[in-house]
């Protein structure tokens, strides 16, 4: 029934973005903290972790009811901070593991052009 459907999409995206607003809202909390003390192995960070995997949840029970919700600005918007959150972590740690010659890569990049860098596109952005 489409009524049925218009209400159950309608009550999961109300769901998904409450559990975005709550794991961000945790995220913001303890990033300070992360920064200053640099522990990630404390409850706040679990309940965020935690917090965040709900989210997910959440969001993929969306994705279940109407396959292109992920058109959805809301859900662009997350999950491309996510992917975006992904690629610096795995970045650093390429860095920190020197996989494939990050170090250098990042390195050259860091140092410019002159040094074998690739040139700014910012401004074609």
């Amino acid at each position: 029934d489409g009524g049925q459907t218009s209400t159950k999409i309608t009550e999961a995206v109300a769901s998904a973005k409450e559990a975005i607003a709550n794991a961000d809202r945790k995220g913001k909390e303890i990033l300070d903290k992360l920064v200053s003390k640099g522990s990630k192995h404390t409850m706040e960070c679990a309940a965020t972790i935690a917090a965040y995997r709900t989210a997910f949840s959440a969001c993929a029970r969306v994705r279940d009811i109407d396959k292109l919700a992920f058109h959805a600005p809301w859900f662009k918007d997350f999950y491309k901070r996510n992917y975006d959150a992904l690629m610096i972590k795995s970045i650093y740690d390429n860095v920190i593991d020197d996989v494939d010659k990050v170090r250098y890569w990042m390195h050259c990049l860091r140092r410019g052009a002159r040094f074998g860098a690739p040139k700014r596109n910012d401004d074609q952005l």
